[in-house]
């Protein structure tokens, strides 16, 4: 039995679209390939992009008048707080330089490696692509929504 997700918690359809992209975004994991973490990324902002666009264009069906009040500013702010993670995510670089680590790590080495050698940079080289995996997987969840 698995605990229910923030997402499936709220009764707001805004906020469980909104929680939904970011628990999308945390069950990613380091051994997800460089495409899936681009191809997330850009869902998690295809769907932000949706959500601002249905949201903003609720506040602009409104009179005129109720869109300075509560609700009105309500649903800008939750438009501008979009945007921001949009922005935000659009910026995160999702590249794996497989090639670069890979070269980083080989300068460390002389030319005629041992076989004990060869299989000691393989292992960094792994585990220097796992890392920088890593660091985009903690950039993209670390993009939350801060609104209400």
């Amino acid at each position: 039995m698995t605990r229910p997700r923030q997402s499936q918690l709220t009764q707001s359809e805004f906020l469980s679209t909104v929680y939904g992209v970011q628990e999308d975004l945390e069950d990613l994991s380091a051994s997800d390939f460089e495409e899936s973490l681009e191809d997330a990324r850009d869902d998690a902002v295809g769907t932000l992009e949706e959500l601002r666009d249905e949201t903003q264009e609720k506040h602009d069906n409104m009179p005129d008048q109720l869109q300075n009040s509560e609700t009105g500013e309500l649903l800008q702010s939750r438009v501008d707080e979009l945007d921001n993670m949009i922005s935000t995510l659009q910026d995160v670089d999702c590249d794996v330089d497989e090639e670069s680590i890979r070269q980083d790590i080989m300068s460390e080495y002389s030319e005629n490696l041992t076989e004990e050698q060869k299989e000691e940079s393989e292992e960094k080289i792994k585990e220097a692509i796992e890392e920088r995996r890593q660091e985009i997987i903690d950039e993209l969840t670390g993009i939350t929504y801060e609104g209400e």
